[in-house]
């Protein structure tokens, strides 16, 4: 008897399953049939297709929608009325009737049959929903509104259909509107400020549309001073407009009515410096150091405030004056912050200032050996430290102990970023000493790097080394090459151009040809000789298009435009040469945004 069942039941999936694929066959079969013009056949098999199940939506509206299409009308009419009720909300049946007489032009009995279909609808959120979308399908705004109104006051919930009821307001282009309800919904705590933000990012899309919301939240704050939201928004407000000056009044504002003592205004500081706002920044950090509270706010204020000095004064100014002033800065803060985290912080920081800008390797080198005997911060921090040291011990010319600062961290973070970060230095630092087969092995095995970044050196490396260590003679020039490369690093220009240029010398034609003007064009970055760079970089692009530096070269001639010449128009130029001629390039994705970014784009 199980077993009978068993048969019973697997018979009449075959059934529905052959059923189904017929009913697919045929639709096809009849969508053919139209795109041959062969209307009254495709009608015929949609029909059939309909009859066998009455209750599809899709089956019954694609043979509606086709004898529309055919001028059918007569047909149409007999269909939508005869289909079975109990498969037939009325709203929708008088709906299809006002679609059928709306498109013969029939404008009062299409009218008519659109506010049945209104009032006809019960308390049913499904079928006010679809209702809703097929309102939406043809356009009729009016009618979704009176349904959204009748509807908030029927469920009891005046923030029912929020988003369709935006959406009408955005086709009907009345941002105001948009405004003012998400705004009353927020003061009704019916959504939250997020919400509203997310609202305003998907239909206020212009500048001008911003600043009639941030018209209309200062008038309604000076109003309702009590309504701190309205600040928040003021404050969002501004930052899409990158007022960031404007934003911060708005956020001190916000911390004393809330009474927050810092801690709004702290977070600002943090977004204006994501954003490169470096002088708003400090001036929110010193806004919370003269409030004069004593705890860890404060601490972390100090210690933000002097790493963004620091970073404000490499990237807006060279000025040796105030990099030594900062020195001092440093050296203040580390003593009298001594043995805590944040002063291990402001040690590792105060390391690259002394290696990278300070031109002094050897404090640097001190200050990190102290800060790793201290054993102070988390491992993380520490390892970042080790490479750190490992990267000024190349500087010195102490390659063996940089090797084994490397080796421990790749050793202990295995498979995580920092791991293979520090695999790579090693490799790099294998092929500066022309441990060739050794350094390959290794980059080998980072190609498939999680980090894209490390993934595309090691890629570039690897070619490299492969590229040039087939023949004893190729072997010796890609020593000299990876000596200079060693040399850059040891901030020895002068020397590293004079290897270069005898490669050219020794082994006339060789294929490093372009590996060498990009070098070349490196040393002249870190010269600041940008016009020499950029004619390096143009020549790698005209005359090896198809080198593994075209890409590179690219690129960087983009951000030396559009960064350090602040030329974002020959900036983009070049960005976009990148993302159509290297369409599979690393870079895209990074050239995409940026491009974006300079266009003004808001991301």
């Amino acid at each position: 008897m199980k077993n009978a069942k068993l048969l019973l039941l697997f018979a009449m999936l075959l059934l529905a399953h052959s059923a189904n694929s017929q009913t697919q066959n045929d639709e096809l079969l009849a969508k053919q049939y139209l795109s041959n013009g062969e209307a009254d056949k495709a009608i015929v098999l949609l029909e059939q297709i309909y009859l066998k199940e009455p209750a599809n939506e899709s089956n019954y509206r694609l043979f509606v929608s086709t004898l529309l299409q055919n001028k059918q009308f007569e047909k149409a009419e007999k269909t939508i009325k005869k289909r079975p009720k109990n498969n037939y909300p009325i709203a929708i049946y008088h709906f299809d009737l006002g679609r059928l007489y709306q498109i013969q032009k029939l404008e009062k009995k299409a009218e008519k049959e659109f506010e049945k279909s209104v009032k006809s609808l019960g308390d049913n959120l499904e079928n006010v929903t679809r209702l809703i979308e097929l309102f939406f399908d043809i356009n009729e705004l009016e009618y979704i509104k009176t349904i959204i109104e009748e509807q908030r006051l029927k469920q009891n919930n005046p923030s029912l259909f929020n988003n369709e009821l935006a959406k009408v307001y955005f086709i009907q282009n009345n941002k105001t509107a948009i405004i003012e309800e998400q705004l009353n919904f927020i003061q009704s705590g019916l959504i939250s400020v997020q919400q509203a933000q997310n609202a305003f990012k998907d239909y206020l899309t212009e500048d001008k549309e911003l600043q009639i919301l941030r018209n209309v939240l200062l008038k309604k704050s000076q109003i309702n001073p009590n309504f701190s939201f309205y600040n928040e928004l003021l404050c969002w407000v501004y930052v899409q407009l990158k007022d960031f000056d404007a934003g911060l009044i708005q956020t001190i504002a916000i911390d004393n009515i809330r009474h927050n003592e810092g801690d709004d205004v702290f977070n600002y500081a943090t977004l204006c410096t994501e954003n490169e706002a470096f002088e708003v920044a400090i001036k929110a950090y010193e806004y919370i150091i003269s409030k004069g509270i004593d705890n860890d706010l404060l601490a972390n204020t100090k210690l933000n405030l002097l790493l963004l000095q620091k970073k404000q004064a490499i990237k807006i100014t060279n000025n040796p004056a105030k990099l030594i002033y900062l020195k001092e800065l440093f050296e203040s803060y580390i003593q009298l912050n001594e043995g805590s985290n944040r002063s291990a912080i402001a040690r590792k920081a105060y390391a690259d200032l002394l290696a990278y800008y300070l031109q002094d390797p050897t404090l640097a080198s001190t200050v990190l050996e102290k800060l790793l005997d201290d054993q102070i911060g988390k491992p993380s921090f520490l390892n970042e430290c080790k490479l750190l040291l490992g990267d000024i011990y190349l500087m010195t010319g102490e390659v063996w102990e940089a090797a084994l600062l490397y080796g421990q961290v790749d050793k202990a973070n295995k498979d995580e970023p920092i791991g293979q970060l520090a695999k790579f230095k090693n490799a790099q630092l294998a092929y500066y000493t022309s441990e060739f087969e050794w350094a390959k092995s290794q980059l080998d095995i980072l190609k498939s790097s999680t980090s894209q970044l490390i993934a595309n050196d090691a890629i570039n490396l690897s070619l490299l080394i492969s590229d040039n260590t087939n023949l004893d003679s190729n072997t010796a020039a890609l020593s000299l090459y990876a000596k200079a490369d060693l040399l850059i690093i040891q901030r020895q220009y002068i020397k590293a151009n004079a290897v270069l240029d005898s490669i050219g010398i020794l082994y006339p034609g060789h294929e490093l040809a372009d590996d060498i003007l990009w070098t070349k064009s490196q040393i002249d970055l870190k010269k600041n000789d940008t016009l020499a760079a950029i004619d390096k970089l143009n020549k790698i692009v005209s005359l090896y298009s198809e080198g593994i530096w075209a890409d590179d070269a690219l690129f960087c001639i983009a951000t030396t435009y559009g960064i350090t010449m602040n030329d974002r128009k020959k900036g983009m130029a070049y960005l976009q040469k990148l993302i159509e001629e290297n369409p599979g390039s690393l870079y895209v994705v990074e050239a995409r945004r940026l491009y974006r970014k300079w266009r003004g784009d808001e991301l």
